[in-house]
């Protein structure tokens, strides 16, 4: 099991990604019975006039509270690896190319 995050700031189509990961999984045998998650998680902006947070609606970075442009992400960047789970071994030897 292989849990990503991804924040929609990426604009990763997560179709896209499970489509090269079956394609890894091909290559690298200790991987054929792995699992991908991907977690989407929200565009997140603050205000930096009235420091108002809100989820963000639309493709506009304006403050929905006073109207200001002067704003900040501050969640919906993230891409990262949460969790890797399963056997180390066979981890180890899809890596390296070694047989089981």
């Amino acid at each position: 099991l292989i849990k990503v995050k991804i924040g929609k700031f990426h604009q990763i189509v997560p179709e896209v990604m499970q489509t090269y990961f079956k394609l890894m999984k091909k290559e690298y045998p200790g991987f054929n019975e792995a699992e991908l998650i991907l977690e989407e998680i929200d565009l997140k902006l603050r205000c930096k006039k009235c420091q108002h947070s809100y989820l963000l609606q639309e493709p506009l970075f304006i403050c929905d509270q006073c109207g200001s442009w002067e704003t900040e992400l501050i969640s919906g960047d993230e891409l990262y690896i949460e969790t890797i789970e399963g056997w180390q071994e066979d981890l180890d030897n899809s890596l390296t190319g070694e047989d089981q």
